[in-house]
């Protein structure tokens, strides 16, 4: 598995390289960086004994198409453990991290409107472990420089499966 993303790193690397020195003029076509923070609410099993996340990101990405963009994605998120109370005694989980690394797309829709997607690899701090993770969710780019998006994350490790809803902002610092 991990030859496997090492890979698709490998190739997305090359292609954002490659079109980032394109000479192009459209601001359309260029390399683009994005800093962002998000929040998160974790699901399931992983929200018995986490609350709400907070964290940060990096994101790259090349245009692939006057719709398609390709991107890189960093990221990281500490998940607050919840105190817990059964049959009278108090036990108090320890704060999660999750470590990211997304590589993915994202369709353009009419009106600033955009459909993300990605698959990676997230392991979890300060546990250790980590799996498969995946991405899914809907942006809005409220200006040039401005993008707000709402995911569904989830990791599939091999102790078992967490996953969580995500909202961040972000900002281009490179356009």
């Amino acid at each position: 598995m991990k030859k496997v993303l090492l890979s698709l790193a490998i190739v997305t690397i090359a292609t954002l390289s490659a079109n980032a020195q394109s000479d192009s003029k459209s601001s359309d076509s260029q390399f683009k960086l994005d800093v962002g923070v998000k929040g998160g609410i974790p699901l399931g099993n992983f929200g018995d004994v986490s609350s709400f996340g907070i964290g940060g990101f990096l994101k790259a990405a090349i245009p692939a198409s006057d719709n398609i963009d390709l991107s890189l994605t960093a990221g990281y998120t500490s998940f607050s453990g919840k105190t817990v109370t059964i049959l009278g005694y108090s036990s108090k989980y320890p704060t999660e991290g999750i470590v990211d690394f997304i590589a993915g797309g994202s369709y353009k829709l009419d009106g600033g409107f955009h459909i993300d997607a990605g698959i990676g690899y997230a392991t979890f701090s300060p546990g250790g472990g980590g799996g498969f993770a995946y991405r899914a969710g809907v942006g809005y780019k409220i200006t040039s420089d401005f993008d707000v998006t709402a995911n569904y994350n989830g990791i599939s490790a091999t102790g078992g499966s967490s996953s969580y809803i995500g909202i961040g902002v972000s900002y281009a610092i490179i356009k």
